[in-house]
């Protein structure tokens, strides 16, 4: 009976962090793209954008950039990257897809991403838009 019951509370817990984490991501990647300032690169499983300016140049330099990017793999991790600073913000992703009101990069004026986490039988799906506001 023990093991049966560490079984089902690992299970749970596990669950529960993977959608925990693919929370976190969605609401990092909603903060970032609302003060995105323009809009770099737009695929389906890549996102960059200039962040800020953080030097007050007028000019986007890359630590003022980010990055969020999945490799396509199921079961993969999304990065996060700014500058040089790359780091892994989620793992064991099923879909991670990007898509944009318009094909045209300096047209873009809404983001959505859509993120599948799939925890032993049960997948979720997490969805979010995002309009920039200084776009």
């Amino acid at each position: 009976a023990f093991f049966a019951s560490f079984d089902i509370f690992h299970g749970e817990t596990a669950r529960t962090d993977n959608l925990a984490e693919a929370n976190r991501v969605m609401e990092w990647l909603e903060r970032d793209l609302r003060g995105a300032r323009e809009i770099m690169e737009a695929s389906p499983a890549t996102l960059t954008f200039w962040w800020q300016d953080e030097n007050s140049n007028s000019t986007s330099e890359a630590s003022e950039k980010i990055t969020y990017g999945w490799s396509g793999v199921v079961g993969g991790d999304i990065t996060r990257a700014k500058g040089t600073d790359s780091r892994i913000v989620a793992k064991n992703i099923n879909n991670l897809t990007f898509t944009y009101d318009s094909a045209t990069l300096s047209a873009i004026r809404l983001v959505t991403a859509t993120l599948t986490v799939k925890t032993g039988d049960e997948t979720i799906t997490l969805q979010s838009t995002t309009r920039p506001r200084n776009l």
